[in-house]
């Protein structure tokens, strides 16, 4: 049964090695949209790095961390009025 697990992986990887060069053909074709194009080497990228993101996914801001940054930037512009300006000469 192992063997035939391994034979059935490998004839899956060389399918998915085809589809792949297809793919790549895809986005070196004159009339693919740009849009098109990018989605695929977005694929094409994720692949190369393991299926990893380069970057964390993007999520809506809460109301609770609104509040929190606005704090924080008050709290920075009052520590600034304080004449603690070190980038500022005299």
């Amino acid at each position: 049964m192992k063997k035939f697990s391994n034979v059935y992986a490998a004839a899956n990887r060389q399918i998915l090695e085809k589809n792949y060069t297809d793919l790549f053909i895809v986005t070196t074709h004159p009339q693919t949209s740009a849009r098109l194009r990018f989605m695929i080497q977005d694929v094409m990228d994720l692949r190369k790095a393991n299926w990893v993101a380069r970057r964390a996914e993007a999520k809506p801001t809460t109301i609770d961390e609104i509040h929190e940054q606005k704090r924080d930037k008050a709290l920075h512009l009052e520590s600034n009025r304080d004449g603690n300006h070190p980038n500022l000469a005299r």
